[in-house]
């Protein structure tokens, strides 16, 4: 999240430093590719499909630009998100924690597999993007002897867009593709770090869901734990928790479990 500028580290030192330079680049990348886009759509309206993609790319851009200020404008409350995922799910005792080992592994097998896809399908299709389309683009409609449009859109570029470097000559080329790498690689690594806070943000909300479920069910048992535990009782005793009303004792350590996922539930929908 830090290297797409979509959760920049500012404490004092070389990260603040390092996320002040991220910034720039990203004011800048976004500036031009948003100017780049808009010139595009109106100087080539005599080719829709040219227009259409750089209204695309222009949607995308205004889509990733929200993304990083929503973020940051609201820091404190990711602050909250990225610290709680950092202590863990609340403890429980040994018995409830033992309930929840399957499924935290199942959850974090399905976050592992779909954090992979996610990152390799956005690979993918930048890959088809920039190399496989306009290859048979290519194949199709023949080769382009052109360099420019009749409104001056570079049509040698992989992905046809206005550029204020021109692409006639090889310094000018180069300069006008790598802007478009660039750009192509700040739209996805904002997509990336995106989907993967939220994947990972709620997955661990289903997990907690599934502890307070799993600690709710098991109250019962783990009042007579408690109770057993802090009167020094036989664990292998058989209590019945139905008569509890004729136990303080026992009443009372129901109503620690009860606070106990009370302050849990308090903890989620904070």
């Amino acid at each position: 999240m830090q290297l797409s500028f979509v959760y920049p580290d500012f404490r004092k030192g070389f990260h603040r430093y390092i996320s002040i330079a991220q910034g720039i680049v990203f004011t800048f990348t976004v500036g031009y590719a948003l100017i780049v886009c808009s010139l595009t759509v109106i100087k080539i309206q005599e080719d829709l499909l040219i227009a259409s993609q750089g209204l695309h790319f222009f949607i995308l851009q205004v889509a990733t630009l929200t993304v990083v200020v929503t973020t940051n404008a609201r820091r404190n409350h990711y602050r909250y998100i990225h610290k709680t995922i950092g202590i863990g799910p609340v403890e429980y005792d040994e018995e409830t924690k033992n309930g929840m080992k399957t499924v935290q592994e199942k959850l974090n097998t399905r976050k592992n597999f779909l954090i992979s896809g996610i990152i390799g399908y956005l690979v993918l299709a930048a890959f088809v993007t920039v190399i496989i389309a306009p290859f048979i683009d290519s194949l199709t409609n023949g080769r382009n002897e052109n360099i420019y449009s009749p409104g001056g859109v570079s049509l040698n570029l992989p992905v046809p867009l206005w550029s204020p470097f021109g692409t006639d000559t090889t310094w000018g080329y180069l300069i006008s593709l790598f802007m478009e790498l660039l750009c192509a690689y700040e739209m996805t690594s904002i997509v990336v770090a995106g989907d993967v806070a939220l994947l990972v943000s709620t997955q661990y909300l289903t997990m907690e869901l599934q502890l307070l479920t799993t600690a709710l069910k098991k109250m019962p048992e783990r009042t007579v734990r408690i109770y057993k535990s802090n009167h020094n009782i036989d664990p292998e005793k058989y209590i019945n928790v139905n008569y509890m009303r004729d136990n303080g004792h026992l009443l009372k350590c129901y109503g620690y479990c009860l606070k106990e996922t009370a302050v849990h539930y308090q903890k989620i929908i904070k």
